[in-house]
């Protein structure tokens, strides 16, 4: 850069403005030049006697250079040829196609005029004039970008129609898959609406085979019909797909809206969640208030204040995470949670290796592979711990669950998020406890809690249920965004840091990192969608309905956000853009690949049925079978 802008062959210039220059050299003010990143190419290539290089696709910047005219207009005349014989390239890919002749093309430029442009300019130069030849440099390399950005979006109307079409044909499967009835027929493929698709696939098929397109657009532009293909078969034999229609779409724009709005505006997120929260809890405000009501108003009223003006901490700060630490150990003695000895000395060991080895970090040590592997077994342990042990109520599962995930979570933090995800979970729990508890229970009958039913509601109407089921799948989405937002894990491409993964991965390994990644996004909502379960016996039966509105109202995100998908201008808009789509994409993949985690640490497996510990039931039926004798 000082030899671009302060070196040899650059044009000093007096500033017209007295403010407008960047250094002074000898007395003299230097103009200050804004330049675009991709005029550094061909500019540094002229004052380096070069062509510009193979891919360059910006026009040299006149009026920089000082040198003489005739070599400015050498330098453009060179930036010109290689822009053109990008578009020769181009040409040469659209000629392959059977069908070119028939198709769009650019009409202000081909190889005709290509030609004429170098017999033109190379006349231009000889007879010395020199501005005519730069200025007709200047508008080939003009036509020539705007060939290049043709050819670019070529297949771009085609690919838009054919991606809408595909969310549409996945949205139509949805509903029809929900409308009908789990064990009702289906409809057979050979029908006339599947010819007709066949037909239209055939079609398609045979113009992407004679125009040469890529295997990768074809495959988008062929997704379509069997989509809908499907989708139609899908509907079964009823004619209508859609239940309550006024009722689902109402649910489904409220939800769209509602994370659209608190994305684009971030002071919305925490009315949205004071909003939700409340809406869904409504009957605990009904109720003559106690002790436990009082303490869950206390959690919404922290988590609301701390999204309306959440402090910055900064990242790697290791006082927030010791912090943590002692929030994990200390919250399940604050609850009244009781769990086994074993449990207790199994996430305090974890709690105090994950001190040790962060003492290590800090001091820049290497950690040793054998508290590296400890901490991974933990890992393993917590989960697998789980459906092995004595708990003998939904409750006290629940509570195990949350401490022993809390701890895991802890160890991949870098800041306030552990802290700030106990408080969400714990916050979901009492929600749950102030909704359904009853009035003539004490405080001492309740502690144990009790589902607000032993088995679904056969009697709702087809209205009811479908409140019920998108009620449940908007608290999930809304729950899954809201702890994305505030333990700072929201996916996005610009924003990885990989210091979480400190204590488990020395190297850089992308596969563990990004394994460990996914596990801290995964594990608040492993925890509420595990509680939803154990306390909510209608989301237990009904989970088919409640994750088909989730990917319905995820569907819709999609759609929106695929319109303003952008693929030129600053690379950070075009991240951010991409990033919205993976998030609206990536949460219910994530949510329907790990949903059968809460099933599995729900699940009833005594401790006894452990292989190891065979012998102790064994010994327990033979001291039985002697007494009874």
């Amino acid at each position: 850069m000082p030899f671009i802008f302060w070196g040899a062959g650059i044009e000093r210039l007096e500033s017209p403005f007295k403010d407008i220059y960047a250094a002074k050299t000898n007395g003299t003010p230097m103009q200050f030049q804004e330049l675009k990143q991709e005029q550094l190419a061909p500019l540094m290539s002229a004052l380096i006697g070069l062509p510009p290089p193979l891919n360059n696709r910006a026009s040299l910047v006149m009026g920089m250079m000082n040198v003489s005219r005739t070599y400015e207009a050498h330098s453009m005349y060179l930036n010109a040829r290689q822009i053109l014989a990008q578009v020769e390239k181009v040409f040469d890919k659209q000629e392959r196609s059977y069908i070119w002749k028939w198709m769009p093309q650019f009409e202000r430029l081909n190889r005709h005029r290509i030609a004429h442009f170098h017999e033109k300019i190379l006349t231009q130069i000889q007879s010395g004039c020199l501005n005519e030849a730069i200025l007709c440099s200047q508008r080939i390399i003009h036509s020539a970008l705007e060939c290049l950005e043709y050819y670019k979006l070529y297949y771009r109307i085609p690919l838009v129609v054919a991606c809408m079409l595909t969310y549409l044909g996945w949205f139509y499967y949805l509903l029809a898959k929900q409308g009908r009835a789990e064990h009702a027929p289906t409809r057979g493929w050979f029908t006339i609406a599947n010819l007709i698709l066949l037909l239209i696939e055939l079609l398609v098929a045979l113009t992407c085979f004679l125009h040469s397109i890529p295997c990768s657009t074809s495959f988008y532009l062929l997704v379509p019909v069997p989509m809908w293909a499907l989708a139609l078969r899908e509907q079964g034999l009823q004619y209508s797909c859609m239940r309550a229609p006024l009722i689902q779409l109402a649910w489904i724009g409220a939800a769209v809206v509602l994370f659209i709005a608190t994305y684009f505006f971030k002071p919305l997120i925490a009315l949205g969640y004071l909003i939700v929260v409340c809406a869904n809890n409504g009957h605990a405000f009904t109720r003559a208030p106690r002790l436990r009501f009082w303490l869950w108003v206390a959690v919404v009223a922290l988590l609301t204040g701390f999204t309306v003006k959440r402090p910055d901490f900064g990242c790697n700060t290791i006082v927030l995470v010791f912090l943590s630490m002692l929030v994990t150990i200390l919250r399940p003695l604050l609850m009244n949670e009781r769990h086994a000895c074993r449990v207790w000395l199994s996430n305090g060991t974890a709690l105090l290796l994950g001190v040790y080895l962060l003492y290590e970090r800090l001091s820049k040590i290497e950690i040793n592979c054998v508290l590296q592997g400890a901490a991974w077994f933990y890992v393993f342990y917590a989960f697998i711990s789980i459906p092995y042990s004595n708990t003998k109520t939904p409750r006290r599962r629940v509570q195990l669950i949350l401490f022993n995930l809390s701890t895991v979570y802890t160890l991949l933090s870098v800041s306030y998020e552990s802290i700030f995800m106990q408080l969400l979970c714990t916050e979901f729990l009492l929600g749950m406890q102030v909704d359904t508890e009853k009035k003539n229970l004490t405080d001492s009958e309740d502690s144990e809690g009790v589902e607000d039913e032993v088995q679904p509601n056969k009697s709702l109407s087809s209205e009811e249920h479908v409140n019920k089921i998108y009620r449940y799948a908007v608290l999930i989405l809304v729950y899954a965004y809201f702890s994305m937002i505030g333990t700072g894990n929201l996916l996005n491409i610009s924003a990885f840091d990989t210091s979480f993964a400190h204590i488990f991965v020395s190297d850089c390994s992308t596969v563990l990192i990004l394994l460990l990644y996914t596990l801290k996004v995964m594990i608040p909502l492993i925890i509420i969608i595990s509680s939803l379960y154990a306390f909510r016996a209608y989301a237990r039966y009904n989970l088919r309905g409640i994750f088909i509105c989730l990917f319905l109202i995820c569907d819709v995100l999609c759609l929106y956000f695929f319109f303003f998908v952008r693929n030129s201008g600053s690379w950070r808009n075009v991240r951010e853009s991409v990033s919205q789509q993976l998030i609206a994409h990536g949460v219910p993949m994530l949510l329907a690949a790990f949903s059968f985690i809460p099933n599995l640490l729900l699940s009833a497996v005594p401790l006894t049925m452990l292989p190891m510990l065979n012998w102790k039931k064994d010994v327990k039926m033979t001291q039985l079978g002697q007494s009874q004798v």
